[in-house]
């Protein structure tokens, strides 16, 4: 017999009482056997002998086990064992390894007890041991978290209690690192299968050789493509929609078995949960990955399909036409039928009702029944099946009456109250009666108002023959239901389709109203002109699917949006987003291909890094009534998670439960207590919680890694580049005077009280003065000449009372106090920089130009011998005059300047007028002393009045007549090539300039640098490349869009602008004039409302007149141009002033990035505020490295026609055509129009 090691001697002469197996339901047999844990023992000392083995022949660990016996080093395990089996969590036993006669480890078999446990009647249940006591239940989740790591999985060690051999967790539990981007960018890709009930769409889109002919889509799918449209219709079908509740992660024991884990309650059952999921979900693919076609693929592929009614235990919803209502006698219709007419208040009498006849059987058929079978043209069964039913349709098509039949007998469903059902009683309370609810083939989509037209062109793009659809915009008034029903894809946009919520009162729409309609004659049809109910039609049609496209808005749930959907009856939603949440990105398609040239290398400091850390470290509940206090013992170099992570989970959750509808996962107590006190424990994410959020993301989600992707299409070389600038001499007094401002509010409010501006009450101000510093660092004047008067007297006042010892200031604020003098003086003592502050435009250098126009047509009357500076706007002005009369001399030009000159003067005056008389607040910032006032009271007014002009110049009538008069000849250039094979006439881009021009006294004026470097780096570009490629150019500043759309101007250089200000439709109309036409090669846009969604690959080159500081928008902005359909390599350049906040920008934002740390708001960024906080003047320097403008006012024309003086005649230039492509067709989207009329599109 062999002795047991863990056994007195007594026991081992006479052997210890072994005793019966144990009743059920605590039978070791019923736990699972997780695996071994190694305990060392204190100085030789071994556990009492109670001479009884336990059921797997070792001995117990139970109450009478005396942890004492453990060495401080397992203290905390021991703690743990015996707290869980107390409390019956788990259960142990052990044996001991003796070395030379001594006792020095304990070697425990771990059975974890499972909460479903049979024959206990639920007590050790979540729920009761909840409520029996919850701090029992916080106290296990601890010591659970604590030992599920150390147990391995050795089989040796668990048979003959020896040493692990092998080192096998149950759990892996390695320091995951990884942030939630990072967790969301490693996520499988879908890898769908064929399958017994695979459909056979399915079947051909995993064929890879197989052209998908008979799809309808034009495009060719790679094979992502078809994996995620596999993967979405996998996700529509109802076999799918039960599955393991991914919020619980497998278990495997010893003996093979496997239970489930939660890790948020670390609850352990033996019966794995099943969840029932909605069809739909998140397809999340990377940005510029083709989204949109693969939504279009799934559509088409569908095409068909009539949607279903919605389910209901209680409910039996069979599918109704007219015709079968009214006179089909058999089972479920005349079940219906009596059951609706059968209320008092309905007065139409049930007639005998025949036995229908074929061609109205048939007729029921094929509106309830539609053939939905995509044709597979790819063998000879399947052609010949296809031209039969073509035949078939053509016949049918022919029949007299039979389009007015069909539309006249739309599918649908009565929709009874489930509540009125299941009263037992209706005394008191009135039944409303059934909801008519119309079945449809219909995708609703809804989009952004901007992505309006570039949906629209897609649809042309990818299929071969245009569905047919209903475009509605903000004005489109819906038709009826029965008509919206009968289209194949509604599109509209996100304010049009939360304005239906006006009308969403669906009590309004139950009624046992039953329709007294006359029949068509000679057909049994009611020709029904029944008033619908007044409720929008989308609440009275039961939708095939609906898509929300950059649907990452429907994670707030203070908009209209997602209350509003909830209310749709929708049989499957999809959001499409590449970037679901803040954080959740996916921007890396194209990144193997990223070059990164001239990037700031520089890294922050540790006390920079430890701020951020202990930033980062804030609480992450509202509450903490739930914290858990951490253990002694943290888990060493486990990434903490962050209040943004909690955030980016917590829009996640909002998506999935409330506009995917996912119901187990809309109690918010099961989030927390489930998802997030497993994945933002103190410790870091508790034992298998990045398991179960990965589960969590696949369950919902639907995206390729970027690997898979990249192995079909590598995107053209995408090249970003930090563009380090100079400011100009004349921005750098500007520059200091703001930064003196901010340093002597700082001495002298002692960086104290209210008065500092880094007050936590003066956040407003901060954020004003950080506004004023970013524009001032491209272009900006301040009409009061940033206070450096009033500054420049209080900072002497200041240092006179530190000479006279009646103000005591630390020395190294009194060296930079008098620097800050310096430099205020510096500004206040120039003239020329004075004139400058005075008018809003960027000056330009020019040189030929005769004294006397330059005297009248300059502002600044202080010009520097040598140098000497016009405004655009004047140049403008003076081009447009000598253009009109080529033969003024300099008299006349003169007297023209001087007219210009006073109808700018009271232009001016009556802008003054007009700003006294509004509200002052709104314009200027209140501020509590002069040297608060000299930090943050920086005038506006000037600035206002360039926004104002330019947004009213950008909106004049004749410039958008210009570029919808292109757009239309960009489009009617593509029919006519489609219709014809051949371009149409070319376009009309300019009149050739009188050759008289030359005698013109101001023919020879050249325009050289303006006081803006970033703006004569950004003409330089252009001048440079706008021949070739395109550009956008991104700011957040109105103000820099229109210095730099007038720039563009001045060069006669076609351009197009997009802000806040442009309405809707023109915005979209700048997209496809921009996308479609050669003539316009900038496009300036304002990047709040232009940097997401749209598609605008025919530019190649990306300028950023300012660092972005989040990542997200930068590369949204990006991913406008580097993205599939691009052919050109794409070049990024973001402009940043040297020695500058925005220098430190970029490399505080790059360290950030690099190390994988969230990136925090501006002004919380320890390393930004610090920089901020302690100012840094400029020196003017003359950089060898600065742009050079040089170009000519006019374009004059060749000197060798000087002979002659013909009349001006129009020069015409070819223009690039598009590649050839199929007739494009539209349906009219007017209101009342029948859908499947189609008319050809020209415009």
């Amino acid at each position: 017999m062999n002795c047991c090691p863990s056994c007195c001697s007594s026991c081992n002469s006479t052997s210890p009482q072994n005793p019966s197996t144990m009743s059920l339901p605590y039978s070791l047999s019923n736990f699972l056997p997780a695996g071994t844990v190694q305990i060392s023992l204190s100085s030789g000392v071994a556990p009492t002998c109670y001479h009884v083995h336990a059921e797997d022949g070792w001995h117990a660990i139970d109450l009478n086990f005396d942890s004492g016996i453990a060495s401080p080093a397992s203290e905390d395990l021991v703690k743990s064992l015996m707290f869980l089996v107390q409390q019956q969590f788990i259960a142990a036993t052990y044996r001991i390894i003796y070395a030379n006669s001594s006792a020095q480890l304990l070697i425990a078999r771990i059975y974890l007890i499972p909460y479903d446990l049979a024959g206990v009647n639920g007590r050790l249940s979540y729920n009761a041991r909840k409520r029996e006591n919850g701090q029992v239940l916080g106290l296990a989740r601890r010591y659970m978290s604590n030992l599920l790591p150390q147990i391995m999985q050795d089989q040796e060690s668990w048979a003959e209690g020896q040493v692990h051999s092998s080192f096998h967790p149950i759990i892996e539990y390695s320091a995951d690192q990884r942030t939630l981007p990072q967790i969301y960018g490693d996520l499988p890709s879908p890898l769908p299968g064929l399958r017994s009930h695979s459909s056979t769409l399915a079947r051909r889109l995993l064929d890879f050789n197989d052209p998908l002919d008979g799809l309808g889509l034009r495009s060719t799918l790679l094979r992502y493509q078809r994996e995620s449209v596999v993967a979405m219709l996998e996700r529509e079908e109802s076999s799918h929609l039960d599955t393991p509740n991914p919020l619980y992660v497998p278990l495997s024991g010893l003996d093979g078995r496997i239970f489930f884990y939660q890790p948020g309650t670390t609850e352990i059952l033996r019966e794995q949960s099943i969840v029932s999921l909605p069809p739909g979900g998140v397809l999340c693919e990377e940005l510029g990955t083709g989204k949109t076609v693969i939504v279009l693929a799934l559509v088409l592929g569908t095409l068909k399909q009539l949607s279903q009614p919605e389910e209901s235990v209680i409910d039996p919803r069979p599918v109704l036409t007219p015709l079968a209502f009214s006179h089909f006698p058999s089972g479920e219709f005349s079940w219906i039928r009596e059951r609706v007419m059968r209320n008092p208040k309905s007065k139409k009498s049930v007639e005998s009702h025949r036995v229908p006849t074929f061609r109205e059987i048939l007729l029921h058929q094929l509106c309830t029944s539609p053939d939905s079978n995509i044709a597979d043209r790819t063998s000879e069964a399947g052609t010949a099946k296809d031209e039969r039913r073509q035949s078939l349709s053509e016949t049918f098509d022919q029949l007299p009456m039979y389009d007015i039949w069909r539309k006249a007998n739309n599918p649908f469903y009565y929709h009874f109250q489930d509540v009125c059902l299941l009263r037992t009683s209706d005394r008191g309370r009135n039944n409303p009666g059934p909801r008519v609810m119309y079945l449809s083939t219909a995708t609703l989509i809804v989009v952004p108002p901007n992505l309006i037209s570039q949906w629209d062109r897609e649809l042309h793009k990818h299929c071969e023959e245009s569905p047919r659809t209903l475009i509605v915009r903000s004005k489109t008034v819906l038709p009826s239901a029965k008509e919206l029903a009968a289209y194949d894809i509604i599109l509209m946009s996100y304010p049009r389709f939360c304005d239906e919520d006006r009308n969403a009162n669906l009590s309004k729409a139950y009624s046992w109203k039953v329709c007294k309609c006359p029949e068509f004659p000679g057909f049994r049809i009611p020709n029904c002109q029944c008033k619908p109910p007044d409720i929008s039609p989308l609440l009275q049609i039961r939708w095939k699917r609906l898509v929300i496209d950059e649907g990452h808005v429907s994670s707030s749930l203070s908009t209209r949006l997602t209350p509003f959907t909830k209310l749709l009856s929708v049989q499957a939603r999809w959001i499409v987003s590449g970037t679901p949440t803040t954080n959740l990105l996916g921007l890396s398609f194209g990144g193997s291909g990223t070059e990164e040239e001239g990037v700031m290398t520089s890294t922050p400091s540790q006390d920079e890094l430890q701020s951020q850390s202990d930033d980062d470290d804030d609480s992450l509940f509202g509450d903490n009534e739930h914290r858990e206090s951490p253990s002694s013992a943290p888990i060493p170099s486990t990434r903490i998670w962050s209040s943004s992570d909690s955030q980016d989970i917590q829009k996640l959750m909002n998506m999935v439960s409330q506009f995917i509808g996912v119901k187990f996962l809309a109690d918010h107590q099961v989030i927390r207590t489930h998802l997030k006190d497993a994945l933002l424990s103190d410790e870091g994410p508790r034992p298998g919680a990045i398991n179960m959020l990965v589960q969590l993301m696949k369950t919902v989600m639907i995206r390729h890694r970027i690997s898979d992707v990249e192995k079909e299409i590598i995107l053209p070389k995408l090249t970003q580049e930090c563009v380090l600038l100079d400011l100009h001499p004349y921005s750098v007094m500007s520059y200091n005077a703001l930064q003196a401002a901010i340093l002597i509010n700082a001495i002298d409010s002692e960086r104290t009280d209210r008065d500092y501006i880094f007050h936590p009450s003066n956040a407003e101000y901060l954020q004003l003065t950080l506004k004023n510093m970013s524009q001032l660092m491209f272009w900006s004047v301040d009409s009061n000449l940033y206070n450096v008067e009033e500054l420049v007297e209080n900072t002497q006042k200041m240092l006179l009372k530190v000479n006279t010892n009646q103000k005591h200031i630390r020395e190294d604020d009194l060296a930079l106090a008098r620097e800050a003098l310096h430099h205020t003086k510096l500004a206040f003592q120039n003239g020329l920089w004075r004139e400058i502050q005075m008018h809003e435009d960027v000056p330009y250098q020019v040189s030929n130009v005769p004294l006397p126009i330059l005297n009248v047509w300059s502002r600044l009357a202080a010009n520097n011998p040598g140098k000497h500076f016009i405004h655009p706007d004047r140049l403008i002005l003076l081009r447009q005059q000598v253009l009109r009369h080529p033969l003024s001399d300099e008299a006349k030009l003169c007297s023209v300047g001087s007219e210009i000159v006073e109808a700018d003067l009271l232009s001016r005056r009556l802008h003054e007028e007009l700003e006294r008389k509004k509200d002052s607040p709104k314009k200027k910032l209140r501020v509590r002393s002069a040297t608060h006032k000299s930090a943050t009271g920086i005038s506006t007014g000037t600035n206002d009045l360039k926004i104002t002009s330019a947004a009213r110049n950008v909106s004049a009538a004749d410039k958008i007549k210009e570029m919808q008069q292109e757009l239309r000849a960009a489009l009617a250039r593509l029919d006519d090539f489609d219709n014809e094979g051949t371009p149409a006439s070319p376009t009309k881009i300019r009149i050739q300039p009188s050759l008289l021009l030359h005698k013109s006294p101001v023919a020879q004026i050249r325009v050289h640098n303006t006081v803006s470097s970033k703006l004569n780096y950004i003409i330089e570009e252009v001048q440079k490349y706008a021949a070739y490629e395109k550009f956008l150019i991104f700011s957040e500043s109105p103000l820099t869009l229109a210095h730099v759309y007038e720039a563009l101007n001045l060069l006669q250089i076609k351009s197009l602008q997009s802000t806040t200000q442009t309405s809707v439709l023109i915005r979209e109309q700048l997209v496809l004039t921009f996308e479609t036409s050669d003539v316009y090669r900038v496009f300036l846009m304002e990047l709040k409302h232009s940097a997401r969604g749209l598609n605008l690959v025919s530019a190649s080159r990306v300028i950023f007149c300012e660092p972005v500081w989040q990542l997200d928008v930068e590369s949204q902005a990006i991913k406008r141009a580097h993205r599939i359909g691009q052919v050109r390599p794409v070049s990024v350049k973001t402009l940043v002033i040297r020695g500058t906040a925005e220098e430190i920008m970029m490399e505080r934002r790059r360290t950030l990035t690099t190390s994988g740390t969230k990136i925090p708001k501006l002004l919380e960024e320890a390393g930004m505020r610090s920089f901020i906080e302690h100012p840094e003047f400029l020196k003017s320097t003359n950089s060898g490295n600065a742009s050079q403008v040089d170009f000519p006012l006019f374009r004059l024309p060749s000197t060798s026609q000087l002979s002659s003086t013909p009349a001006p005649t129009p020069v015409t230039a070819t223009l690039p055509l598009p590649s050839p492509s199929h007739k494009r067709q539209r349906v009219d989207d007017e209101a009342r129009k029948s859908p499947p009329k189609r008319i050809v599109r020209f415009g």
